[in-house]
């Protein structure tokens, strides 16, 4: 349908998105693994402290861009590559 998709997460990117600035899926998935094996050693949940993830990566798809005739802004396409992910 030639219809630009920005998604919420990077995998998304990757699967035919053109771009996202999201969390790290991974580091995520991690994070929470060492907190639930603290959990299973017998931490209490009540003792951690609520969090916010406040930064993001950015992640871009140069192909579907380029299939859309959409020119990403160098300053996107050099985050993406010095802190992120490009999928071509």
């Amino acid at each position: 349908a030639k219809v630009p998709v920005f998604p919420a997460v990077d995998t998304m990117v990757k699967d035919g998105g053109v771009a996202t600035l999201s969390v790290n899926q991974f580091n995520l998935g991690k994070t929470s693994g060492v907190i639930a094996g603290k959990v299973l050693k017998g931490k209490k949940t009540s003792t951690y402290p609520l969090t916010f993830i406040t930064k993001g990566e950015m992640t871009v798809n140069t192909t579907e861009a380029k299939l859309l005739g959409i020119k990403l802004p160098a300053s996107v396409l050099h985050e993406a590559k010095t802190k992120g992910k490009i999928f071509k």
